[in-house]
């Protein structure tokens, strides 16, 4: 119940709060001044607000001293019912009723939301702990100025109250003992509340006195409003001098600044300027007063409808349709937690946000102000729905940590084109809302329906999976955490696959480079450095890598007759089907987007109950934490915490143009500091790094004379995060990145952290006398268009990096020694199935067609450079571009080897 409280009331008054504290604190660099400028903007944004209390009183008051003579008279001369009845029907002919005294306590209820979401910011605020400002030695604490025997005395609680007195006298001049007794019993109260309150809390509270000093003083004078005017504009002037000549931050953002804060004094002009504009455009019509009524209805009408499509879109079809694009991965974040409760709490603050409080200040307003607000929800729906509908913008996706893959930016032509478009749009809805009101009203209606639709859809999507989602794990579970799951054979062979997601082939000669002692673990590997993929993402190079050049996105698109997912999976049994016919004891963990899941979906090997198929990510983690207490730091309720505040931004991001759209980002901080970023290492980091860290204790080794296949796909290198050099281990606080010449980027921590967990397993077989009678393939599905400054990186036809395409292929064949050596043979990593399967099967067959398993790039290989993910295509063919196709030969390195091509 307090939750649902909160949701509604108070955080979207401490949205405001809080992104004002963060855009003071960029100017100024310091939490007490930003404290200060949070005070500015609640007195600014509520002097609307008393300024119609006042007139409330200000009516209660003249009320009442009309009709005193005659109530004293009642009460004089009457008593009881009497007296009761009297009353009642003297307040009835002058059209008062007791409870209208209420709203003269207006401007005291409107503090109280306001104090509580205050108070709840700064309380939970980390950046105030041990900060000091002039005497104050730490704004998390009672400031203790003075000190007498022994006993601290708090002063700036005092000196909150004086300004609060001296404030109440200059507003009070002219009020009731009453009024009186009642504004300065609320500054004693205050008083008593904050005194043992933090030091920062005091100072908001200070703040909002002396700005209510500035008020009151400014309202006394005879041109309160020029004043005012005046006022604003040389604070504006004051600020834009210190940004664009004294601070030190990025010019163009302190020129964006200064010139919105230049704009704030011509704001009261604008409404002006605006009716000037109107009627030379639009010529007023003449309406009947009859017709009154009925418009404002409709502008009511609109006003809500408006209100309701942004709560849908903010609260319920963008954060459903974020989880439904990836339901098992936000399944993952907590135990037995359905993930439309993440939906249901961003839904509460959606509420608040977008139409409990709107809703509460437009009642508030007279109809002219109704009629403007109505204006500005419209066109604000119509920007909103224009963003996030036609300009989705591409980032690549988005983790639990809500961090995106790819850098948010978009080129100048989207952004001008995006503004056009608005802009347009915006002249459109000020047609419909001035000229056809009814017809827009029933544009908004069908956009509710429509909202109502799609979030209802995706609802019972994430619904579904989950369910289906906790049925698998259910199945999954079966086997212990304790349980050993990789086998291996000393008097037979053992093939070893290892699929590293995303793994930078070119990282290879500087990690081993930074870490020699990997010589002696890669005993007998070759790297194949002329090593290409057939795409950039997953579902184009997994299905070729385990199935071969059947599989290749080319081959895949030519069998129209067979499913896209049946064709990958087809792909991810091939191998286990072809040693499980040799009668190999075979081992598949992970096997990557199995049934077109992000999760593996081990249903399709229910058919080979001999074939011993696991997810392994997460079992070990428990087990794995007790052992390593000092890297214990994955705590969930962080992951939570950034998912409940996340949701809501990312809405706010999908809501703006796609110019300011990597303000609202951030860089990942989201424009709040609730969003914790401490934590360097997110859950499907650690989730990997665990599932290679524990490979020896999960490894059982045997006597006997079977022969063994395994195969483990591992996403630690698709993770980028800074680890702790030079062990490259996880940490709460990475203190040291190292110092090789790829320490600043977070793929080589967790290239060479993978590599290093590796190399610590292959010292395990080798103590276990199983290491020469292994083969053992790692290779990657793709790599990362990163444009690292490897010698080689060349910028291909469509102006990506090669790095993108290349692929990561370390072979070691049967009792093969030597320092690793490098093969510049041109290679694919569709060639591993006929290495995994060299002098075990003699000419190998597909068993799903018939077809021999060739390698089949003597001409070269045509791979796809589209971005779409495999939940975006058609069911039987891949939907890529015509011109999204590169061909390659021979040498992968040499630019004129590449070529676009159009299929």
């Amino acid at each position: 119940m307090i939750n649902i409280f909160y949701n509604l009331l108070i955080f979207p008054i401490e949205q405001l709060i809080e992104l004002t504290y963060i855009f003071v604190f960029r100017v100024f660099n310091h939490p007490a001044l930003s404290i200060f400028g949070v005070s500015f903007m609640v007195s600014l944004l509520t002097l609307p607000l008393y300024f119609m209390a006042e007139k409330h009183q200000r009516s209660e008051r003249d009320i009442q001293k009309h009709m005193k003579p005659e109530v004293d008279n009642i009460k004089a001369v009457f008593s009881g019912d009497e007296r009761f009845m009297r009353l009642a029907v003297y307040y009835r002919q002058n059209g008062y009723h007791p409870l209208l005294s209420l709203r003269s306590s207006i401007s005291l209820i409107i503090q109280i939301p306001f104090f509580i979401a205050a108070y709840h910011f700064l309380l939970n605020l980390e950046a105030i702990k041990s900060v000091s400002f002039g005497p104050i030695m730490d704004l998390a604490k009672p400031d203790e100025l003075l000190t007498i025997n022994n006993i601290s005395i708090n002063i700036l609680p005092f000196l909150m109250t004086l300004i609060n007195f001296l404030s109440a006298i200059l507003y009070l001049k002219e009020s009731s003992a009453k009024d009186k007794i009642q504004l300065y019993g609320m500054a004693a109260l205050f008083l008593i509340l904050l005194y043992n309150s933090p030091s920062g809390m005091v100072l908001y509270w200070t703040g909002n006195n002396f700005f209510s000093l500035i008020k009151n003083s400014i309202q006394k004078m005879k041109r309160p409003i020029i004043v005012l005017q005046v006022l604003s504009a040389a604070i504006c002037l004051l600020l834009d001098i210190y940004l664009l000549f004294i601070h030190k931050g990025l010019l163009l953002k302190r020129i964006s600044l200064a010139v919105f804060l230049a704009f704030i004094p011509l704001l009261p002009f604008i409404p002006a300027f605006y009716s000037r504009i109107k009627k030379q455009l639009l010529p007023e019509r003449k309406a009947c007063i009859s017709k009154k009524k009925p418009e404002n209805m409709q502008n009511a009408g609109i006003f809500i409808l408006s209100l309701v499509i942004m709560f849908l879109l903010g609260g319920l079809v963008i954060p459903s349709s974020l989880i439904s694009s990836s339901v098992q991965e936000f399944s993952l974040i907590e135990n037995d937690k359905n993930p439309l409760f993440f939906i249901a709490n961003t839904a509460l603050q959606s509420f608040g946000i977008f139409l409990l409080w709107p809703l509460c200040l437009y009642f508030l307003f007279s109809e002219s102000i109704k009629q403007k607000l109505s204006k500005i929800a419209a066109v604000l729906v119509f920007i909103f729905m224009i963003n996030v509908f036609l300009f989705p913008g591409k980032y690549g996706y988005l983790t639990v940590m809500f961090t995106f893959s790819e850098k948010v930016s978009s080129t100048w032509i989207a952004n001008l084109l995006n503004l056009l478009v608005i802009f347009f749009t915006v002249l459109l809805a000020m047609i419909l809302i001035s000229r056809f009101q009814k017809a827009m009203l029933s544009i908004l209606a069908i956009a509710v329906c429509a909202l109502v639709l799609v979030g209802t859809y995706n609802s019972m999507k994430i619904r579904n999976e989950y369910l289906l989602f906790q049925v698998q794990l259910s199945r999954n579970n079966i086997i212990s955490a304790r349980s050993k799951v990789y086998q291996f054979t000393k008097t037979g062979k053992n093939v070893l696959i290892i699929m590293l997601d995303r793994a930078i082939s070119g990282y290879i000669p500087y990690v081993f480079e930074e870490k020699p002692e990997l010589y002696h673990s890669f005993d007998g590997f070759t790297w194949y450095r002329n090593t290409v993929s057939f795409g950039g993402g997953t579902h184009f190079g997994t299905p070729g890598l385990f199935g071969g050049y059947e599989y290749t996105p080319l081959e895949m698109q030519a069998r129209i007759d067979t499913s896209l997912v049946e064709k990958h999976n087809e792909a991810l049994l091939l191998l286990p089907k072809i040693f499980l016919d040799q009668r190999f004891e075979v081992t598949v963990t992970e096997p990557p987007y199995a049934n077109y899941k992000w999760v593996a979906d081990l249903s399709i090997f229910d058919d080979y109950p001999q074939i011993n198929a696991i997810n392994i990510m997460g079992r070990y983690n428990d087990s794995w934490l007790l052992n390593n207490k000092e890297l214990a730091m994955t705590d969930i309720n962080i992951i939570i915490n950034n998912i409940n505040y996340g949701f809501i931004r990312f809405s706010f991001f999908k809501f703006m143009p796609l110019l300011f759209r990597n303000y609202v980002y951030d860089g990942g901080k989201w424009l709040t500091t609730r969003m914790k970023q401490t934590l360097q290492v997110g859950t499907p980091t650690m989730n990997n790094y665990i599932a290679l860290d524990i490979l020896p204790a999960i490894t059982s080794i045997s006597q006997s004379g079977y022969n063994t296949y395994n195969v483990l796909s591992n996403d630690l290198t698709h993770e980028p995060r800074y680890l702790q050099a030079p062990d490259y281990v996880p940490v709460e606080d990475v203190t040291n990145i190292g110092s090789g010449p790829f320490a600043h980027e977070e793929h080589y921590h967790v290239n060479i952290a993978a590599l290093l967990k590796l190399g610590n397993w292959f010292d395990f077989l080798k103590e276990n006398n199983v290491y020469d009678n292994t083969r053992i393939i790692i290779v990657s599905d793709h790599g990362r268009n990163n444009y690292s400054p490897f010698p080689d990186n060349i910028i291909l036809p469509n102006g990506d990096s090669l790095e993108a395409y290349t692929a990561l292929l370390l072979v070691k064949d049967f009792n093969t020694h030597g320092t690793l050596l490098v093969n510049d043979s041109f290679m694919t990593n569709a060639d591993v199935p006929l290495i995994a399967l060299k002098d075990i099967v003699e000419n190998p067959v597909n068993p799903w067609t018939g077809k021999a398993i060739t390698s089949n790039k003597e001409s070269g290989i045509t791979l796809t450079t589209s971005g779409l993910s495999f939940d975006k295509h058609s069911r039987y063919w891949f939907d890529v571009k015509p011109d999204e196709w590169l061909h390659v030969h021979t040498n992968i390195f040499d630019r004129n080897n590449w070529s676009q091509v159009i299929k």
